[in-house]
């Protein structure tokens, strides 16, 4: 499932950076289909194309399209460490290649055990 706003987020972060989608394509290494893809929300970009876009535009993506709030920051408020990223994005990876109907029996999973059910 992807978050509806991830499109429109991408977008302002490569207009603010004033890349065409073409450039902004080449330059993550991807097709600009496949980067329109990500922009009009039909397909959500795997966690390394995650990881070159944060590069890219010098953000954590996390924090800017998911509301991630595990952050540590520095004396200029610059994000320098997400003690729970790398699991993120592992766990993200996978579920990304899950069948629409085993992501939502994961997300059920997770809610059951996020009110303790599921010790």
């Amino acid at each position: 499932m992807i978050n509806q706003d991830f499109g429109l987020r991408l977008k302002e972060l490569r207009k603010i950076h004033n890349f065409t989608q073409t450039e902004l394509a080449n330059n993550v290494g991807i097709s600009r289909q496949t980067y329109l893809n990500y922009e009009y929300c039909r397909t959500i970009p795997p966690a390394e194309t995650i990881v070159k876009l944060s590069q890219i535009f010098d953000v954590d993506l996390m924090e800017y399209f998911y509301n991630h709030t595990s952050r540590t920051y520095s004396e200029n408020n610059k994000i320098i460490s997400n003690p729970n990223r790398d699991d993120f994005f592992e766990i993200y990876d996978i579920f990304t290649k899950l069948s629409p109907l085993s992501q939502k029996r994961i997300i059920n999973l997770l809610r059951l055990m996020a009110k303790g059910g599921g010790n």
